[in-house]
């Protein structure tokens, strides 16, 4: 039997919650995540023991040293951390603790403040993206390969749209999320915006 496995699946930062989750059901197959990524996560094999995992976002630290203290503190293992700002810990999972335990923030405030770190980040790369499409629009008149600059600008746009409709459905439940309308009435407007942006341009 193999001892090693990796998954490739990309998660949206606003599915934190979802990947968590799947990072527990692995860990009660056997598989340990001995390093979470953007892309991919590697696992290896151990059935004797299950962890209950979380993730945590903070883009800049200044000290790395103090930041993982506070979760030792608390009983938690720190794994890895990704490019882009997120930490993964664990901690060994025992049934008579209550769910609480096994939160590193247990109290809304501390979860929106988490949260919005993350947003302020979204919204200010996604503010980039936009204004640089726009302006790769601005441009096609002059340019000898027009398509290289709309598929450009298509790029970019479609990035800041996943990072504002990233935005918008952070913070909410799944079920919120199914329902909710907002997100298809966010995409269709931005889409519009885009071929108004791109018929003004020709």
């Amino acid at each position: 039997m193999r001892q090693h496995k990796t998954l490739h699946a990309v998660y949206g930062a606003w599915e934190y919650r979802k990947e968590i989750e799947n990072l527990n059901r692995e860990s009660l197959d056997g598989w340990q995540l001995i390093r979470g990524g953007c892309f991919y996560s590697r696992f290896e094999r151990d059935e004797g023991i299950v962890y209950r995992y979380q993730i945590d976002f903070r883009g800049r630290i200044r000290n790395m040293p103090q930041y993982l203290e506070s979760f030792r503190d608390q009983g938690w293992e720190y794994i890895n951390s990704t490019f882009n700002g997120w930490h993964f810990f664990r901690k060994v999972y025992d049934p008579a603790m209550p769910d609480e335990e096994y939160e590193i923030y247990t109290d809304e405030e501390s979860i929106a403040q988490m949260q919005g770190r993350w947003r302020r980040m979204a919204m200010v790369i996604g503010s980039v993206c936009l204004v640089v499409a726009i302006a790769t629009l601005a441009v096609i008149r002059f340019s000898y390969r027009p398509w290289i600059h709309i598929l450009m600008a298509a790029g970019y746009f479609s990035g800041a749209m996943l990072l504002f409709t990233g935005v918008h459905r952070m913070g909410r439940t799944p079920r919120e999320t199914r329902r909710g309308r907002t997100g298809w009435l966010w995409f269709i407007m931005m889409m519009v915006c885009f071929i108004a942006a791109f018929c003004i341009a020709i």
